[in-house]
């Protein structure tokens, strides 16, 4: 069941970097189970918190970093939790 899961997420990791890309957004990659991307402005930021909110998907912010202000951390998971996460990015 975790090798199953732990491929899942693999798959839902390049999805999501290759959906990335496409939309312009920078990121951090990571060997952990997260991802920090790059959101570029406050303003989407808070756009985006509220679209996230109300689409049950959660992140985090890393307010004590000033090279991070503008950046969401995003836990990786299966292929349909990284496509919804990529529908509400590209609402933006």
């Amino acid at each position: 069941i975790i090798t199953k899961y732990v491929k899942e997420t693999e798959l839902g990791k390049k999805y999501l970097i290759n959906e990335l890309v496409k939309l312009n957004y920078s990121y951090y990659d990571s060997f952990a189970n997260f991802i920090l991307v790059n959101l570029r402005s406050a303003n989407k930021i808070n756009k985006l918190k509220d679209m996230l909110l109300k689409s049950n998907i959660l992140y985090r912010t890393a307010p004590n970093i000033k090279a991070c202000k503008n950046h969401l951390r995003f836990t990786l998971g299966p292929m349909k939790y990284m496509k919804l996460l990529v529908r509400v990015l590209k609402k933006i």
